[in-house]
């Protein structure tokens, strides 16, 4: 909108002239306030013309007499008014939405009217493009060798309120599964892809988007970057020790190494570079945030359809198809070529991008490789995304296959619809939707997690958790080889002090790592769970009785006669649950933990020295040692109980996790988000989402083995 107010005569406007005000009616009321206003132009009158010479003086009369007054100057020239146009501006590359176009002057030839050569100052106010979303078949391609569906995003830039196919900005892929084999294989489900094709590979990390929407990262997580936080997600990106992901609703979460506060409001994208990020707005707006030392927080005002920020600056592809890069510019990294392109990808020293004819232009320092390539020498043919970073790049050809150059490993074979460049590492989603990666996995940033878990076990040192189809898989520490579990399946899984055991599906027990006083050698039998502790185990065999095996010097491994329906092992004692809610514990009670409360419980968890268990109203029960407040439950209700070394942690009904007890490592601060199970490690926390992904706070520097 544009409002026009007088000027009075004054110091800005010696004359008066006209106060005009344009910006965005924001609150669609058909008046701009003060507050929408977003551009202001005084255009003032020309100043009254100077005065004239004073008349001769009159010829002196005879004494007495008086002469005659002079005679009056001529007036001074008019000043010359000012004039203001207002037009409507088409979309194009002043305002990708079309606006309004106010151009303004002095009317020089004195006609009323404002000629284009009388034009002094053109100001635009520019419509905002709406964001537009769409889903649309996918036929069996390079895209998605079975099917499936084309997630669309783009700006509205012709405000007809359906994206066009040249608006589209941005396509993702949810494919369908693969048909069986001939030879009888079943088929994978249509649409359970484990990751959709949103993926980020960061320096010794990697964080990827699931199908159901929320966020997987592995690898280094020292600062953790690889710690996700619950909820829902449309992009993910990961930088050299933090991420930030753009959730569902618009707004950006990070995680990892502190960095400056996210700007308010909603992103459609969010891309990391070394110590800066920036984001896109829905309007095609860049905003960034952080180290600004070079400008790369700075980016220019205009509109973009996708930004990419680099180690010391950014680049982003403007809405008609130019690359715009701000920030260091020493090797001439941020100094783009002319042209259109599709996509661009900001790195440390240089710079990339796929042109709108499908070949690859980079810029900037062209160094050599060790392999003998240049940086900035990319291979010939038609690509369609591109990802670089420090020391070498990938692209995605137009047939599906990868091709990388630099400091990089060799690609494996197949077709990708996305990849992502690491520090030293790369992944691809294949274009069945399974996720790949190649290069440095010394953090395990290469090795990706395998679909969802249906069990988790925290211990001493190590967790486990038991996949749907049966396998087991830990990590964590292993120096008694208690993070390599055993070949078969198994229905249950328990972790302990240097060694673990599980239940297998025809009802025997394996134990691995330690075997001191053989807690690791169960015996034969058929049994119903199985549990690890500190210095011994037990199992619960298919009769409802308890056998327990290993050191025995406290009376651990001598449970009462009788049947029980769960048996729980500490670190010198152990617990069972009688069929009447009744609990017995055995072994140890310096601290009072085999003293269990009076109540009728439905579930108990036996700590290092202490113990907890589930009342069936809800409510949580802890006895034994509490130095640290690890017996001190907080109020339900819980549907499950888990007590660690020295904290607790139970899983509300409503799905939440609350911890209590020592937390120097963090073990005790859960996430947000909603959990189907609880397990209370040492330093540690392991719990499982209701969509079956798995989460680790407290002490968690461990990589999947």
């Amino acid at each position: 909108m544009v409002r026009l107010e007088d000027e009075p005569a004054g110091a800005l406007c010696p004359a008066g002239g006209v106060h005009i005000a344009t910006g965005a009616d924001l609150n669609g009321n058909g008046t701009l306030e003060n507050s929408e206003v977003s551009s202001t132009v005084l255009v003032c009158n020309g100043s009254v013309g100077p005065q004239g010479p004073a008349g001769a003086p009159g010829v002196t009369g005879p004494q007495g007499a008086i002469g005659a007054p002079g005679a009056t100057g001529a007036n001074g020239v008019s000043g010359v008014n000012s004039l203001v146009r207002l037009d409507d501006e088409p979309a194009g590359p002043n305002c990708p939405a079309g606006g309004v176009r106010m151009e303004s002057g002095l009317d020089y030839d004195g006609d009323g009217v404002l000629s284009p050569s009388e034009v002094s100052k053109t100001v635009y106010t520019c419509k905002a493009a709406a964001s537009l979303v769409n889903v649309v078949p996918e036929l069996a391609g390079p895209n998605c060798s079975a099917g499936g569906q084309a997630i669309q995003t783009g700006l509205d830039l012709n405000g007809d309120g359906i994206l066009q196919p040249e608006e589209v900005q941005h396509a993702s892929y949810v494919c369908n599964g693969t048909s069986g084999a001939v030879d009888g294989g079943a088929g994978s489900d249509a649409g359970t892809v484990v990751l959709a094709p949103v993926l980020a590979a960061g320096g010794f990390h990697t964080c990827a988007l699931r199908a159901d929407g929320s966020v997987a990262c592995w690898g280094q997580n020292t600062y953790g970057q690889s710690t996700p936080p619950a909820g829902t997600f449309s992009q993910v990106s990961a930088g050299q020790s933090n991420s930030c992901g753009v959730r569902t609703d618009g707004t950006v979460a990070c995680w990892g190494s502190a960095s400056p506060d996210v700007p308010q409001g909603t992103f459609i994208q969010v891309s990391l570079g070394s110590y800066h990020s920036c984001g896109l707005r829905p309007d095609g707006i860049a905003v960034c945030w952080g180290d600004n030392s070079f400008g790369q927080a700075t980016p220019p005002s205009a509109t973009f359809s996708q930004v990419s920020a680099g180690s010391n600056h950014s680049c982003g592809v403007q809405t008609d198809g130019s690359v715009a890069c701000w920030g260091h510019n020493d090797v001439g990294q941020a100094t783009p070529p002319t042209g259109t392109f599709v996509q661009v990808s900001a790195a440390d020293g240089f710079s990339c991008g796929v042109r709108a004819d499908g070949t690859v232009a980079c810029w900037g320092g062209n160094y050599s490789a060790p392999n003998g390539t240049y940086h900035l020498d990319p291979p010939g043919g038609t690509f369609r995304q591109i990802s670089a970073s420090g020391t070498h790049r990938c692209a995605i050809r137009t047939d599906g296959g990868v091709s990388c150059w630099g400091d990089s490993s060799t690609p494996p074979a197949g077709t990708f619809s996305l990849v992502s460049v690491g520090g030293e590492h790369t992944c691809g989603v294949e274009t069945g939707g399974g996720l790949v990666c190649w290069g440095d996995n010394s953090y395990g940033q290469a090795t990706p997690p395998v679909g969802a878990s249906s069990q988790v076990s925290a211990g001493g040192g190590d967790s486990c958790d038991l996949q749907p189809n049966g396998d087991v898989a830990c990590w964590g520490t292993n120096y008694f080889g208690q993070g390599t579990s055993p070949t078969g399946t198994f229905s249950q899984i328990s972790v302990g002090m240097n060694h673990n055991c599980g239940l297998r599906s025809d009802g025997s027990v394996a134990c691995w790592g330690y075997d001191s006083n053989g807690k690791a050698t169960p015996p034969g039998g058929t049994f119903s769970q199985a549990s690890a502790g500190g210095s011994h185990s037990c199992g619960l065999k298919a009769d409802g009785s308890v056998v327990c095996w290993g050191d025995n010097s406290h009376g651990q491994t001598t449970p009462p006669a009788g049947a029980f329906t769960q048996v729980s092992v500490g670190y010198f004692h152990s617990c069972g649950l009688r069929g009447d809610g009744s609990v017995a514990c055995w072994g140890s009670n310096a601290y009072g933990q085999s003293t269990p409360s009076i109540a009728t419980f439905s579930q108990l968890s036996a700590g290092t020295y202490h113990t907890c268990g589930l009342k069936t109203d809800g409510s949580v029960a802890c006895w034994g040692f509490n130095y640290y407040g690890q017996a001190t439950s907080p109020a339900g209700p819980f549907s499950q109980v888990s007590a660690g070394y020295i904290h607790s942690c139970g899983l509300k009904t409503d799905g939440s996790v609350v911890c209590w007890g020592d937390n120097s490592n963090g073990q005790a601060t859960p996430p947000v988000g909603t959990f189907s199970q609880i397990s209370a490690g040492d330093s540690h926390t392991i719990a499982l989402s209701s969509s079956g992904q798995v989460w680790e706070w407290g002490e968690i520097a461990r990589q999947p083995l």
